[in-house]
């Protein structure tokens, strides 16, 4: 859920759109209450969900032994025509 940031610091409490703050950081997933904040001089930090699912997916990858190229973990075989 994004996360909002009062130019306020140290403000708790209960504010536009019904979004709590505590300690000036509050969070929402409303649209029309992100833009509000926005254009008031809040500062709003969204996470990126593909971010988090390719970060967990490389784990599984290397949890596997797969080195993420598509090929799997197959070292380098020279041949030669001799």
């Amino acid at each position: 859920m994004p996360k909002v940031y009062s130019p306020y610091k140290q403000y708790t409490g209960t504010h536009a759109f019904g979004v709590r703050f505590v300690d000036g950081v509050g969070e929402t997933d409303d649209p029309r209450a992100l833009d509000w904040f926005r254009r008031h001089g809040y500062r709003v930090e969204e996470k990126k969900a593909a971010a988090k699912s390719s970060g967990s997916s490389k784990r599984r990858s290397e949890a596997k032994g797969d080195a993420g190229d598509g090929g799997g973990a197959v070292p380098d075989q020279k041949q030669s025509d001799e």
